[in-house]
């Protein structure tokens, strides 16, 4: 799995609606192709914005992701559980 497939199944987990832009173009995270269309890079500055009940828990779950150091381990492990391994470097 890719880091943008891990980004967008972790925002299907929440009710808000969760945005992403870069360079003034907005995309909903939920949507890969959108997402693919921004071009992130690793390093890239992008804003993330949530909207609706849960908003506070989504705009963590992607920073925690957007912050995984997918190089090192199993993507999976991002989607299926709350934060990295234990041993995941910091950012």
């Amino acid at each position: 799995m890719r880091p943008i497939t891990a980004l967008s199944k972790r925002a299907k987990d929440f009710v808000s609606e969760i945005t992403i832009t870069k360079d003034h173009n907005r995309v909903n995270v939920r949507h890969v192709i959108d997402l693919m269309t921004l071009a992130v890079e690793c390093g890239s500055e992008v804003l993330v914005e949530a909207v609706g009940a849960d908003a506070d828990a989504a705009l963590a779950a992607i920073a925690e992701v957007l912050e995984f150091d997918f190089s090192k381990y199993d993507e999976e492990n991002i989607v299926r559980s709350e934060s990295p391994p234990a041993d995941a470097p910091s950012s």
